[in-house]
């Protein structure tokens, strides 16, 4: 079970990051505009289940890397898992959003239940398609075997033990923080 969540999380990350992509990109062309500020959001929302085919594909081929036979588990995993999480999370900052705000309206639970099936029932098919191709492809292989053989581990030098990371990774950004804010400070004060 394990290795079908974790199967499933990269594939949701892949597709997050195409879509990533896909918003620099689609901001680098020009269609991001402060006149009309829903554009952007509207395309990635018609992209994220374009993205769902490389979801299913690169999820698929990970799965069978580790032996695993339960593909349709996995599929139905992509296809809920991160759209049902995020149906729970918009509700929830709703209710919450509602309940703060003095029971005015907030979007309403229709709305977000309406957008979330759609992206279910777009999403689904291409899911399903990424998927069916990453288990019928070639299978994805470990680049080499480990060696049995027993190795002597190597001293560390003395940069990479404790005491010199410390100083290096804690100290000294503090003292760098220390001395901007110290500046900082000062100017506002003026003295």
């Amino acid at each position: 079970m394990h290795t079908t969540i974790f199967c499933a999380l990269v594939g949701q990350g892949i597709q997050l990051l195409c879509m990533l992509y896909s918003a620099i990109w689609l901001t680098m062309a020009g269609t991001y505009s402060p006149v009309y500020k829903g554009t952007l959001l509207m395309m990635l929302a018609l992209l994220y289940p374009v993205f769902g085919a490389v979801n299913g594909y690169y999820s698929s081929k990970l799965y069978t890397l580790f032996n695993s036979t339960n593909t349709r588990l996995l599929t139905v995993l992509q296809v809920f898992g991160f759209p049902c999480f995020l149906f729970t999370a918009l509700s929830i900052i709703d209710v919450l959003e509602y309940i703060e705000s003095g029971f005015e309206v907030t979007m309403s639970l229709v709305t977000v239940s309406v957008g979330v099936g759609a992206m279910l029932i777009v999403n689904a098919p291409f899911v399903f398609i990424g998927s069916w191709f990453g288990q019928n492809t070639a299978r994805m292989t470990v680049p080499q075997k480990p060696n049995r053989v027993k190795r002597d581990i190597p001293r560390k030098k003395w940069y990479v033990r404790f005491v010199p990371n410390v100083i290096v990774a804690a100290i000294v950004p503090s003292l760098v923080i220390y001395y901007e804010l110290d500046k900082i400070v000062n100017a506002i004060q003026g003295s």
